[in-house]
């Protein structure tokens, strides 16, 4: 979910809401950082195995077709 699990008013806590919000952005801005990185990431290898597979398709090391 998008929302913090910490859903209580900041008032309550001795911070004043901007602050509040600051630290809860801080934290989903955090969460969707790490999501992001981790879908380059999975984007980087699945590209490096493309181009490895052609690159081994160009240079015969795996056969196109059988004798």
């Amino acid at each position: 979910s998008v929302l913090p699990k910490d859903t209580t008013p900041a008032q309550g806590q001795g911070l004043d809401p901007a602050q509040h919000f600051k630290q809860t952005s801080q934290k989903v801005a955090r969460s969707y950082w790490w999501k992001n990185v981790k879908l380059i990431v999975v984007i980087i290898v699945i590209v490096l195995i493309v181009v490895l597979i052609i690159i081994l398709l160009a240079t015969g090391v795996i056969p196109t077709s059988a004798p």
